[in-house]
């Protein structure tokens, strides 16, 4: 099963280098592997302009969405003051997003 996922800038220089740092990490890649999504940007550009779009794709069975979501928010999380939470959108198109969101306690 496929999950697209948003990410912040702020989180992410870009959406290689996500990419890269998720699938160099064995245990990551083994869970899930990261590959850049294909967006239009003018279907999201109101809701996730300061974001790119990732898929984590080939999800290891018996993984449930919200163990995912964990990993996602300690991985991009490390070493940040920021809290990450998420929240699950829907794309004009019809496409199911996972936004990860930052904000400072």
């Amino acid at each position: 099963m496929d999950h697209v996922v948003a990410i912040p800038y702020s989180l992410a220089s870009s959406p290689e280098d996500f990419i890269a740092r998720w699938n160099s990490d064995p245990d990551l890649a083994r869970l899930a592997v990261a590959t850049p999504a294909a967006p239009r940007r003018e279907e999201y550009a109101g809701e996730l302009i300061d974001a790119f779009l990732v898929v984590l794709g080939s999800l290891s069975s018996g993984v449930a969405g919200n163990a995912l979501y964990d990993y996602l928010r300690s991985f991009v999380s490390n070493d940040r003051p920021e809290t990450v939470t998420y929240r699950h959108i829907k794309l004009p198109d019809g496409t199911e997003v996972t936004e990860l969101i930052t904000s400072n306690d």
